[in-house]
């Protein structure tokens, strides 16, 4: 990082504490942070009348070796903004202090991404306290306590505040004040996570807009774009996308590369000389595990690292007690959103055979309605497959199921590359839409009667991939407990394989990959620094 020096670098930080915190000018004196209570040497004591924040500070210098508290109430991000100038708090704590009890959030200084910044050593133990607090270690000694619900200020609940009461728990006791030599003796640590290098990431069209975007801005944020010539070549799809977001149109001009839309061995080469530079860290793809493995192999001997969300079978178990048409609605929507093309789509369902019959019934007429032909047409559902080699694949995995056995329900008919949703019963376990063994990248769904519930699940679970797996049943304590035992990345009780938001940590185990996407990405993303900083002596065995 960058360090700022000389006279304008204070006044630089609190321009920016200012503007972080939304505010223009000073805090007026009424809204200005002011000191309520403060505890020395042990003894609680009530702040005079209109103490400031430095006299805070005036009283942490006049305190002894005991831990010294100082209790600020309500602040808002202005108000803490005054605080963190008073008491020259580094801008990481600042940020952590802003945005207390949220996610983990992130957020660049310089050229450094921070994540989740904690201030003191204690903070592990006492920081989920019980009375709507957050500390920070403001220097040696000292703990600012900003208190975020009032009553514990001034007893607005109709009770007297006691910070004896507060102050005299064992747990309390124990950390802000018996250890309090020890918490002066150890080093403030900071763990940071750096931009150091670049997160090479390929995703397929066929995911749609909001997986490019996401794409897009993760390789933004976790890298500098401009030291690889020729990242992506980017979609057209996404081009014409740049009104969604202001910062859209900035991504794109950093991006004009675009994405490189390689699946195949042969056209791997070229983008493997990129792949394989020092700068490149940690590999994001989407797409086969043929593919993974090729750049899994070629990872492994610079030790870059691998974030790959590859194929799913995804199975769905419809219990004995399913809501059969939500069941209906569901396995729809999850087997044939985007004509089966999405790695989460449902390949075969287990239908109990109770409900069997009546339930492809219902899910036949259902998949029927779906209006096939131009996806420029809004009423258009099914539209057309990405190229020849996948309405030829669809085909063949049809063809291999009847010519074994299987039972066609509906469709089975291509028009161009619009092949027509398909659903097959009585499939041979040898047949290949049904063994697991790999996936149909088209509409084609299987449908099985099941006497046992555990053998059905038996078999969902006799698949090389683990991405997503639904369960339907009225009884979702009994769908929570199935769950459990799933070897998925995902599972959903009583909603399709393929409801999922960009936020949540969608991702795979086995051969559907590692890694996690959401703000969980961010780990696999950046790299973690540890430093620490000592104020005192230390103390040694030697």
């Amino acid at each position: 990082m960058v360090q700022e020096r000389g006279e304008a670098a204070p006044v630089r930080r609190m321009e920016l504490r200012r503007r972080r915190a939304g505010l223009a000018d000073p805090l007026p004196p009424a809204e200005m942070p002011h000191l309520t209570r403060y505890v020395t040497d042990g003894r609680p004591e009530a702040a005079p009348d209109g103490s400031s924040v430095a006299d805070g500070l005036r009283f942490a210098e006049a305190a002894s070796d005991r831990m010294a508290m100082f209790f600020y109430p309500a602040p808002t991000p202005g108000a803490v903004a005054e605080l963190a100038d008073a008491w020259h708090l580094h801008p990481l704590l600042v940020e952590d202090l802003l945005h207390a009890h949220q996610r983990p959030k992130l957020d660049r200084y310089g050229d450094v991404l921070f994540l989740v910044v904690r201030s003191a050593r204690y903070l592990d133990e006492s920081e989920e306290v019980d009375f709507a607090e957050f500390h920070m270690l403001v220097r040696p000694g000292a703990v600012a306590v900003l208190c975020q619900d009032k009553r514990w200020i001034d007893g607005t609940d109709g009770t007297d505040f006691d910070e004896s009461e507060v102050m005299s728990s064992d747990r309390r006791e124990r950390t802000l004040l018996a250890d309090a030599p020890l918490l002066r003796l150890g080093p403030e640590a900071v763990v940071y996570r750096l931009l150091d290098a670049i997160v090479d990431g390929y995703a397929p069209v066929l995911q749609g807009l909001a997986v490019d975007k996401e794409q897009i801005e993760r390789q933004v944020f976790s890298g500098d774009a401009a030291v690889a010539e020729r990242i992506y070549r980017l979609s057209q799809e996404v081009i014409d996308m740049q009104h969604v977001t202001a910062s859209m149109t900035e991504v794109l001009d950093a991006l004009r590369k675009g994405f490189g839309k390689y699946d195949i061995p042969d056209e791997l080469q070229a983008y493997l000389e990129f792949f394989e530079s020092p700068a490149v860290r940690c590999i994001n793809f989407t797409g086969s595990d043929r593919t993974a493995r090729i750049l899994g192999e070629r990872a492994g001997r610079s030790l870059k690292r691998m974030v790959l969300e590859l194929g799913g079978f995804n199975p769905v178990i419809v219990l004995d007690d399913a809501d059969i048409d939500e069941s209906i609605k569901a396995v729809t929507f999850g087997a044939f959103l985007h004509q089966g093309q999405v790695c989460m789509n449902s390949r075969k369902v287990y239908v109990a055979r109770s409900l069997h019959d009546e339930f492809v019934a219902g899910l036949v007429d259902r998949v029927r309605s779906l209006k096939t032909g131009d996806p420029t047409d809004p009423a258009v559902v099914i539209g057309p497959l990405i190229d020849d080699r996948a309405v030829e694949q669809t085909e063949a995995r049809v063809r291999d199921a009847l010519d074994r056995g299987a039972t066609l329900v509906t469709g089975g008919r291509a028009e161009g590359r619009v092949y027509e949703p398909t659903i097959l019963t009585h499939v041979p376990s040898d047949a290949i839409c049904t063994t697991g063994a790999d996936e149909t990248f088209g509409p084609l769904l299987v449908v099985e009667a099941f006497d046992d519930p555990e053998a059905a699940f038996r078999d969902a679970q006799a698949t090389r991939y683990g991405l997503s797996a639904s369960i339907m049943t009225r009884d979702r304590a009994r769908g929570l407990d199935l769950a459990q035992r799933f070897d998925t990345g995902i599972v959903h009780v009583n909603a399709p394989t393929m409801a999922s938001e960009a936020a949540l940590p969608v991702g795979g185990v086995k051969d559907s990959g590692w890694g996690r996407s959401g703000h969980y990405s961010i780990e696999d993303f950046t790299e973690i620094r540890l430093t620490t900083t000592s104020s005192g002596p230390g103390v040694y065995p030697f």
